[in-house]
């Protein structure tokens, strides 16, 4: 289930649990569905959005004069020139443009890979399964730094992947 509007998901993710409020997304196991929402609709992606907006604006009215009229930017101790702004305003609004794609595709496949685990039978949806296994699991599809402090957590090896040692070979 996508929400168009953060605020509509938070009103829902948090009549159901409040623990859900800072959740990106969430599978819920026993209606078999997975929620999120579209995060260029938070409070902080829209000011990206407004400010990357402004810069275009900025781009667009420079454009316009003609070329003896058009004015230098200064930003600190440096003189931004038309050209310099027009390559900034485009950096900035792919930058922003990738990094809304990424944190959605990001949450899609980390939810669904929660659903395709209980669909499947790999975590059956009627016995309870740690919350760390889901999370070690699920995390497998996430695009995010494997330094962060979960996944190193999740990615210790004394909790997740088989170790060669403990594994009898041929029998023996």
């Amino acid at each position: 289930m996508l929400f168009s509007e953060h605020r509509d998901y938070l009103q829902f993710a948090t009549q159901l649990s409040p623990s859900l409020q800072s959740a990106s997304g969430f599978w819920d196991g026993q209606n078999n569905t997975s929620v999120f929402y579209d995060h260029a609709t938070t409070d902080d992606f829209r000011i990206l959005q407004d400010m990357s907006d402004q810069l275009q604006g900025l781009k667009e009215s420079a454009k316009k004069l003609k070329r003896n009229e058009r004015p230098a930017y200064k930003v600190g101790e440096r003189i931004i020139e038309l050209k310099d702004l027009a390559r900034m305003a485009d950096t900035i609004e792919l930058l922003v443009g990738i990094e809304r794609e990424n944190l959605d595709i990001e949450v899609v496949s980390h939810e669904a890979t929660h659903q395709m685990a209980g669909n499947t039978g790999l975590f059956p949806r009627d016995v309870v399964v740690p919350s760390w296994v889901h999370w070690k699991k699920s995390n497998v599809s996430d695009s995010r730094n494997t330094k962060s402090s979960t996944n190193n957590c999740l990615r210790n090896p004394r909790l997740s992947d088989p170790n060669s040692l403990r594994i009898s070979k041929g029998g023996s």
